[in-house]
């Protein structure tokens, strides 16, 4: 799941482009990201085939069964678009419609470079406009009403949990995320 619905409950159409690159680099690693193991100093698959990527070793995520068949730029693009796909800034992932364009050019044609995988528990750093990121996260507990609303230019749907009484609100002293009195 992509880490901004994980840790914020945010969902948009970019958390299914999210979950697409997390099947595709499972498809050409032969590995589970939930169970990932292959190497101790990585806590994901998603960061381990970053970390070959970055350093041009890109061909070692593919699974040995693949080896036969596979064209070696062929998979070299896939794995490019897979970890587009699971930046963990959601603005920066392509578009699904996007993605479709770039499984249809040639190998090396694609002229984006991924930045760093989101995964639950990594921060999500954006870029908004006014300067500041601000991320904000669901109440938990009792039987408050909700409402949902589904905002189109930004293709996100959120929930917020309404009280009948009202709350005041202080800052986490580690900025994290606001308290309830």
């Amino acid at each position: 799941m992509a880490p901004e619905y994980v840790m914020y409950g945010h969902l948009s159409v970019k958390a299914d482009v999210f979950s697409f690159g997390v099947v595709a680099l499972e498809l050409i690693s032969g590995q589970k990201n939930s169970t990932f193991n292959r190497d101790p100093d990585s806590r994901s698959l998603l960061e381990w085939a970053y970390r070959l990527y970055k350093k041009g070793r890109s061909w070692e995520i593919m699974d040995p069964a693949l080896a036969q068949s596979a064209i070696p730029d062929e998979i070299a693009m896939y794995i490019q678009i897979g970890l587009l796909c699971i930046q963990s800034d959601p603005q920066l992932r392509p578009t699904m419609q996007q993605v479709v364009v770039m499984l249809s050019k040639n190998p090396g044609s694609l002229d984006r470079e991924p930045t760093r995988p989101g995964y639950p528990g990594s921060r999500i750093r954006s870029h908004r406009p006014g300067g500041g990121t601000s991320h904000t996260a669901g109440t938990s507990g009792a039987s408050n009403p909700s409402t949902f609303s589904y905002s189109s230019s930004s293709n996100t749907v959120s929930a917020t949990a309404s009280s009948s009484t009202p709350t005041r609100r202080r800052s986490d002293p580690h900025g994290k995320r606001p308290l309830r009195d």
